[in-house]
């Protein structure tokens, strides 16, 4: 009986180490991306860039009104929706951003924060 204890002892063991490794290093660089919330926000890009030493990602500004000193910024992931808000900026124009937030993105996408754009409509 004894050893039944100490066996299930050491896979307990075993189960909290893999559980505090995935915790502390898998989590924080892949991201747990558990969809919280989404959205849309309605407006003109104001700026995009790329940023990240190793893992180069994307943030747009977004204003709702081009006079508004409020700025909201989004994650870019998608090369296509990055070079399409670069285009929308560049020609001053009224768009749809749909965007999601997960959990944690982690530092591979977004630097583990913000809502992620992942559709662009123009508005006529």
């Amino acid at each position: 009986m004894k050893l039944i204890g100490q066996i299930i002892v050491s896979i307990l063991l075993v189960a909290f180490v893999f559980f505090m490794f995935w915790l502390v290093f898998i989590i924080p660089f892949v991201g747990f991306n558990y969809e919280t919330g989404r959205g849309e926000h309605t407006g003109y890009i104001t700026a995009v860039e790329k940023h990240g030493i190793f893992f180069k990602t994307g943030t747009a500004y977004l204003k709702t009104d081009t006079q508004s000193s409020q700025e909201d910024t989004y994650c870019v992931i998608d090369p296509e929706i990055y070079a399409q808000l670069q285009d929308s900026g560049s020609k001053k124009q009224h768009i749809n951003a749909y965007f999601y937030s997960v959990v944690s993105a982690g530092i591979t996408k977004c630097d583990g924060e913000g809502q992620i754009i992942y559709k662009v409509v123009l508005i006529d």
